[in-house]
Formats: structure tokens, C-alpha cells, sequence
């Protein structure tokens, strides 16, 4: 996987530089320092993923730089690795359609989850993200309408993928298989008009936002 780096912090890529290299099948093959050469270097390195910051030190942010990459080639896997937990970001992230949101004091391991999840063609939020910014679907007023007519089991789903678990823990924590996890979580997307999980948590931050 050949990995580009885009952060205004020389000391930052450097040490992120040293990280993903001594990791196999990764390879940095470029870096910027500011939205305009970020676009410069992507154009002529191709690279098959970029590992970027939102704030960039100059007029275009590294969202205005991923949704440039994104409007052109779809096909170019973006992680936005940041200190902002701001819910605009993170919503305007994933309109742009991003395959990973993640904080600078993400756990390496973590960090190398989102990354495969990328290669893999998913999306990842990492679990600080999840449990600072979405809003528990348990402080709907009682007697609310349950949003885009979820079910029970489908609103508890949500909830808890809006956490940033997997489907493997909210099996465990709602006590049933895997597969009926799939088959709600499948359910719910198709009601709320979403297609992945950062959809889904960031169309529950939205709503539940406003209620």
C-alpha cells in the first residue's frame, strides 16, 4: 500500500513516517505540509491511500483537499488522522466519503486497524471519535417517535454501532448472533438511506442533535 502523508507538523509525519514503514506492505512515498502541495504531490504520486490532517496551515483544509481527491478519484482511500472531534468535520468527512475519521491519540493498534479496514474498502471510526461526539439514543425523550421507524432492536443496533463497536461486540452485548446483527444493521441503513457504518453513526449524530 503506498501511502502518502499530509500534515503541517514535520516532526509528526517524521515519527508517522517511521511507524507505517516498519510495518509490512506499507510504504510512505511522499508527504505535504499544506493543502496546495498536497494536491501537487497527489497528482503525480498516485497514491493508494492519504493520511491526512484537517488543518493544514493555509486557505485549503485537508477536507477541501479530500473532497477535490474524492470528486476526481473515488478509487483514493482517504484517513483523516486529526485532533479535531468537531461534529462538523466529522459529518462533512463523511459526506466527502472518507474511509477513516481518527484522533491523534488513537492506540497504534487502532491505527492499523482503520488502515487495513481502508485497503479492505471500509470505513472506520475510531472509538474516542464514537464515544465523545455520538449522542446516546438512550436520551430520546420517552414517548418520541423512534427516527426513520427503527425498530427496537434496530435503534439499539445503531446506538451501539454509533459507539464504534463491531458487529462481534454488540452480539455479545445484546446477547444474539452475529448474523441477526448483520440482517438489523442491514434493515436500519436501508431506512435511514445510508451505506456503511460512519453513514450510520454520523446520520444518528445529526438527527439526534436537533431532538
Amino acid at each position: 500500500m503506498r501511502i502518502m502523508l499530509v500534515d503541517d507538523h514535520a516532526i509528526f509525519r517524521l515519527g508517522l513516517k517511521n511507524f507505517l514503514n516498519d510495518q509490512p506492505n506499507l510504504d510512505v512515498i511522499g508527504e505535504a505540509d499544506n493543502g496546495n502541495e498536497a494536491l501537487d504531490r497527489w497528482r503525480g504520486l498516485k497514491p493508494d491511500l492519504i493520511i491526512m490532517d484537517v488543518e493544514l496551515g493555509d486557505q485549503i483544509s485537508g477536507l477541501d483537499v479530500a473532497k477535490h481527491i474524492k470528486s476526481t478519484n473515488p478509487n483514493v482511500r482517504i484517513i483523516i488522522l486529526t485532533v479535531s472531534d468537531n461534529i462538523d468535520d466529522i459529518l462533512e468527512a463523511s459526506r466527502i466519503g472518507v474511509e477513516g475519521y481518527l484522533t491523534k491519540k488513537i492506540d497504534p493498534k487502532e491505527f492499523l486497524e482503520c488502515i487495513n479496514s481502508a485497503i479492505n474498502g471500509n470505513t472506520y471510526v475510531c472509538k474516542e471519535i464514537a464515544s465523545r461526539v455520538f449522542i446516546d439514543l438512550s436520551q430520546l425523550p420517552r414517548g418520541a417517535d423512534s427516527p426513520y421507524n427503527l425498530t427496537k432492536r434496530e435503534l439499539e443496533i445503531v446506538k451501539l454501532v454509533a459507539r464504534g463497536q463491531t458487529n462481534i461486540e454488540i452480539a455479545g452485548n445484546l446477547y444474539i448472533s452475529i448474523s441477526a446483527v448483520k440482517k438489523n444493521l442491514s434493515r436500519a441503513m436501508e431506512k435511514m438511506g445510508v451505506k456503511n457504518r460512519t453513514e450510520v453513526a454520523s446520520l444518528a449524530t445529526s438527527f439526534f442533535k436537533k431532538n
